[in-house]
């Protein structure tokens, strides 16, 4: 599942149980993540969708992870990626393995939206 694509659909699914809400899609749609995050956090926390918020920030957080990333080589000229963590000055490659935990974990945020969606 698309990061992007789920984004929106985080945004659709606040939008449907929020009738009384300044925000519209176009305003969010434009916003970063974590502005989106903090404004639509609340309603998914009071449907009891502590989940979908936790993964959200997480996903948020890793794909930030990918985006800053740079690129280094191996010992033995092979290309990797790396990012750097800002808060902790963490640094640590971004491998096969992050990469397909976090398309994975993609897929299971799209799951929680469309559950709560059913509600």
């Amino acid at each position: 599942m698309n990061p992007t694509y789920n984004v929106q659909f985080l945004i659709e699914n606040f939008l449907s149980n929020e009738s009384n809400t300044e925000e519209n899609g176009w305003t969010l749609m434009g916003s970063e993540a974590g502005s989106i995050f903090g404004k639509t956090k609340e309603t998914f926390v009071r449907k009891n969708h502590q989940d979908i918020v936790d993964l959200f920030n997480d996903l948020k957080n890793r794909r930030n992870r990918i985006i800053h990333s740079f690129q280094f080589a191996h010992k033995d000229s092979s290309q990797g990626i790396a990012t750097l963590v800002r808060k902790t000055h963490e640094q640590f490659e971004i491998d096969e393995t992050f990469l397909l935990t976090f398309i994975k974990d993609n897929e299971k945020f799209s799951d929680l939206l469309h559950e709560f969606r059913g509600h």
